[in-house]
């Protein structure tokens, strides 16, 4: 904890190495939130108190400082008042409710009726976006912050942005410029882990009185609780059973963004979604959020209780919280932290688990795309062109002919591979798969901005639902959705560097063809959180070879700014003595499978283990622990042990 303080305070990169189960997650809880706290009281009580110098006098810097502290100070102070209220009405309410039914006068837990937006439809919702054709014309390649809300009404838009920050009051400034830890772990099962272990611990007050401060009287809470927040996708999240019932990722996240589409009917949007009248319960709902330490389906519960979306309601707890948490995608993705409103500028990341970091980068930015859905995206093209043909003018016209000629480019490299090899894996380049006609002269980065402006993968995937819904009743083939989505993600990384990353043609046993991706060098795309944030602590149970982060994934790092730790078991090597034991004094032969139990002489082992265990404690003499995997190791199948029997249980 000392070396992890150390590491935090200097602001360096930090790979941790400890075996698993001698409290590494504890560990770095306390270790990194004791930091926290003193860090956030030393810049409070600090000479400068976060007051730029300038050409002012010293009274008036003086002064300045002093009313720069007292709001902070108030600010938390009010912040842990209301999380105190909110921890007395939720155990009142538990209290109350322990043994009841939940009552009908709590906030709405049902799920109000939610129109199907498909029911009524307009060809020109399947007409590209407006684009910006200057954002087009830069060809950044990916959508900035915010956005995914483009299609969100006004009303929405400022109520979103004001949860994101850009009308903040002098209390939500200081709150935002505060360090925080973003801690982050493979999978929420995980997270889940080191939330138990957050709720254990109690760090040091960061609040100090008004009145130590000469600022008037007040006194310091007896209890300052861990502000922490678990951040997730839509999927996570949503509360809307209608979309959440959409099973993937892009199809929840596409249906979330359909219902707040300013041209769709009041009665058919989201009822869940931030407004501007109901400002208080977002309020609520961030305070009810930051009162406890909760995990990612409490927080869901909580926003299902309120009646309020969690996934949009929970950025206002952002800038409050001490310790955010959150899976390796949303962290390593640049343009799902943006989506979040997540910056990793100026804070303390931490990677749990980060033996799996680097095969955790390349499987984010590595991709695919099958024969299948390259001619399946060119149809449905196709058949969106016929049908807008006389509609789509300008750029439209310019990028979806280049779409066309790039969709024909990769379909043809793919199958003159396949026609030309016998193996079923091979390498090919980019050029292979960009030497179709005319595609010298596409570029792709601006492409890939013209398909994000104008949401056309959206527009012609829900086209041809519409149609075949219209003809047939339903989608007779369901597999065959987001191929253009797919494709989209695919061309991406045709402007990758080679030294990054190789392209491979596969075939399988079926005969399915299909063009693969793979990140080789995940450096670049982790170097933009190393250089941003304040300190990286990546933390594991088994970091060796450290060679391979410090040659490869931070060699671009000087020597003073990388520190490599590795720590033994809490048992020390001397006090370990293993022995497998396959056979009891008896001769019978200990085999613990299922199918065994019941075979003789396995109905024996009750016996043949007991006296094992009796002989073994006589002689360790501090007795003896059997951690049996289930219950029923411990009882036979046939006539179990009586009470005071070894083997008995409580």
């Amino acid at each position: 904890m000392k070396d992890l303080y150390q590491t935090i305070d200097e602001g360096k990169v930090g790979i941790f190495e400890s075996p698993t189960g001698t409290g590494k997650s504890l560990s770095l809880i306390c270790g990194s939130l004791t930091w926290l706290r003193d860090h956030k009281r030393s810049v409070l009580e600090g000479p400068t108190g976060n007051v730029e110098p300038g050409d002012d006098p010293d009274w008036m810097i003086d002064a300045e400082r002093q009313e720069r502290r007292r709001a902070v100070l108030q600010h938390r102070e009010e912040l842990e008042g209301r999380l105190s209220e909110v921890r007395r009405q939720e155990t009142a309410r538990r209290k109350r409710f322990s043994n009841q039914v939940r009552s009908s006068k709590k906030l709405r837990t049902h799920q109000p009726e939610i129109l199907d937006s498909a029911a009524e439809t307009d060809d020109f919702e399947f007409l590209p976006e407006e684009c910006d054709s200057k954002v087009v014309t830069e060809g950044n390649g990916y959508p900035g912050p915010g956005k995914d809300h483009d299609a969100l009404s006004s009303n929405t838009q400022a109520l979103l942005a004001k949860l994101n920050g850009v009308k903040r009051t002098v209390e939500q400034i200081s709150a935002s410029k505060e360090t925080r830890i973003i801690f982050c772990s493979r999978t929420h099962s995980q997270l889940t882990q080191f939330v138990n272990e957050l709720r254990r611990v109690k760090p040091p007050l960061s609040i100090t009185s008004l009145d130590e401060n000469g600022l008037g009287e007040s006194s310091p809470p007896q209890e300052e609780v861990v502000k922490h927040l678990c951040l997730g996708s839509r999927k996570n999240l949503c509360i809307n059973h209608k979309v959440s019932r959409l099973g993937s990722v892009a199809a929840i996240n596409e249906r979330c963004l359909d219902l707040q589409k300013p041209g769709v009917p009041e009665e058919r949007k989201c009822p869940f979604l931030p407004k501007k009248d109901n400002e208080d319960l977002i309020d609520s709902f961030r305070d009810h959020a930051l009162a406890e330490v909760y995990d990612i389906e409490d927080l869901s519960n909580i926003g299902r209780s309120m009646g309020v979306c969690p996934y949009y309601a929970s950025r206002a707890a952002i800038d409050s919280t001490e310790i955010l948490t959150l899976p390796y995608p949303l962290l390593l993705q640049k343009s799902a932290r943006e989506a979040l409103g997540v910056s990793v500028r100026d804070h303390v990341v931490i990677i749990d688990e980060a033996h799996n970091l680097m095969d955790a980068i390349t499987d984010t930015y590595s991709c695919s795309v099958s024969l299948h859905q390259v001619e399946t995206a060119t149809s449905q093209v196709m058949v969106y062109v016929q049908k807008f043909k006389d509609r789509l003018k300008g750029q439209n016209r310019m990028y979806i002919t280049q779409l066309i000629r790039l969709l024909n480019s990769i379909s043809d490299s793919l199958r003159s591979t396949a026609s030309n090899t016998r193996e079923n894996e091979a390498i090919i380049t980019s050029g292979q798969l960009l030497s179709g006609k005319g595609v010298d002269q596409i570029q792709p980065h601006k492409l890939i901005s013209y398909l994000q402006e104008s949401k056309l993968a959206r527009k012609v995937e829900e086209y041809v639902q519409y149609t075949d819904e219209a003809a047939k009743g339903g989608i007779n083939h369901p597999h065959d959705r987001g191929a253009l989505q797919v494709f989209q993600s695919f061309i991406a990384v045709l402007m990758n560097p080679s030294s990054e990353g190789r392209f491979f043609f596969s075939r399988d046993e079926d005969g399915r063809i299909q063009a693969r991706y793979t990140l080789l060098d995940p450096r670049e795309h982790f170097r933009d959180i190393v250089e941003e944030a304040r300190a990286v602590i990546l933390a594991g149970g088994t970091m060796s070879p450290m060679s391979d982060y410090k040659d490869h994934l931070f060699s671009y790092l000087p020597p003073d700014r990388l520190q490599a730790f590795s720590f033994g078991h809490v048992v020390p090597r001397e006090n370990i003595f293993a022995r497998s034991v396959s056979t009891g004094p008896s001769g019978v032969e200990f085999d613990f499978t299922f199918e065994k139990r019941k075979s003789f002489p396995m109905v024996l082992w009750p016996s043949s283990l007991a006296t094992t265990f009796s002989a073994m404690s006589s002689r360790s003499g501090r007795g003896l622990l059997y951690p049996a995997p289930i219950p029923t190791h411990t009882t036979p199948p046939h006539n179990p042990p009586s009470a005071s029997s070894p083997l008995s249980t409580p």
